[in-house]
């Protein structure tokens, strides 16, 4: 599906969690795509991204999230945006 991503231009990033399994498994599909949808598209990485995650997927290459909730106060949808998860997000995506 990727191979035929890259034939559309405007498409420069896919949103996915990765598909079934840990996210030690996620991590290493994810790679896999990363090298498949390269140099033109990016992946970015969503669905349930959080401190945990972020340290798993810095050790992969893998440059963008969508951190979501995980930056949220309240941890919901609507919660307001904290600056202090933005940070720590960050600082655990880079060590």
């Amino acid at each position: 599906m990727l191979h035929e991503l890259r034939g559309w231009p405007h498409i420069d990033r896919v949103l996915t969690s990765g598909g079934l399994g840990d996210w030690c498994e996620k991590a290493t599909r994810l790679r896999q795509w990363m090298g498949v949808a390269a140099p033109t598209i990016q992946i970015l990485v969503g669905g349930g991204v959080d401190l945990q995650v972020l340290r798993i997927l810095a050790k992969t290459g893998l440059v963008e999230a969508h951190a979501g909730r995980a930056a949220r106060v309240p941890p919901t949808v609507d919660g307001a945006i904290a600056s202090q998860k933005v940070a720590e997000l960050v600082e655990a995506a880079c060590p």
